[in-house]
């Protein structure tokens, strides 16, 4: 077997455990879907921990299951030493600029990871910043999608101070600049016969 679909099953965090677990001996799996379940923090720390050991899995779908910060700081962790992971999606969650700051920090030292999705979560300006920062010498990722992101104060309100609309605009031209940079990379070095899949 080599993915695994398990979309909107209820899986908790309990089932992420198990799943971590298979991470750690299994070498064929290639994808996991887990959109659409409960999983939280817990569970991606748990699927986090089993990814430092795994080097096989190359697509992670974890949309729309709870994953906060601590999650995203978790996760931030395993992509600094994981050589496999090329696809990730977060979207649909709760990350905020605290855990955006940490998924930048793992991409600058992360040289498998290629395709992003962290829509509909809520990164504001710093976090789309720190992702930018982070492309600056990333030279893998093609692809990040962040559009949909509605910061929020800490009672939960949408905050206009943390998306300055004209600063946000500047960071995603300079987003999209880099993201062509890596594209035009990745062409190059499968002209040449390098090392992109």
């Amino acid at each position: 077997m080599q993915a695994l679909q398990l979309e909107g099953n209820s899986i908790a965090a309990v089932g992420a455990l198990a799943l971590a677990e298979a991470l750690r001996r299994n070498s064929g799996l290639r994808e996991i879907n887990l959109n659409l379940n409960q999983i939280g923090d817990n569970g991606i720390a748990s699927l986090a921990d089993g990814l430092t050991q795994n080097v096989a899995l190359r697509v992670l779908h974890v949309g729309g299951t709870g994953i906060g910060d601590a999650g995203a700081i978790a996760l931030s962790e395993s992509l600094q030493v994981n050589i496999g992971l090329q696809e990730l999606t977060l979207s649909r969650n709760r990350i905020t600029d605290i855990g955006a700051n940490a998924l930048a920090n793992a991409l600058q030292q992360n040289t498998a990871l290629r395709r992003i999705d962290l829509t509909l979560n809520s990164i504001g300006t710093k976090g789309i910043a720190a992702l930018v920062n982070a492309l600056r010498t990333n030279k893998q990722v093609v692809e990040l999608s962040i559009g949909y992101n509605s910061p929020q104060s800490d009672d939960g309100e949408l905050t206009s101070a943390s998306y300055k609309h004209e600063e946000t605009e500047a960071l995603l031209t300079q987003l999209n600049a880099a993201l062509l940079r890596n594209n035009l990379h990745e062409q190059r070095e499968k002209q040449e016969g390098g090392s992109f899949p």
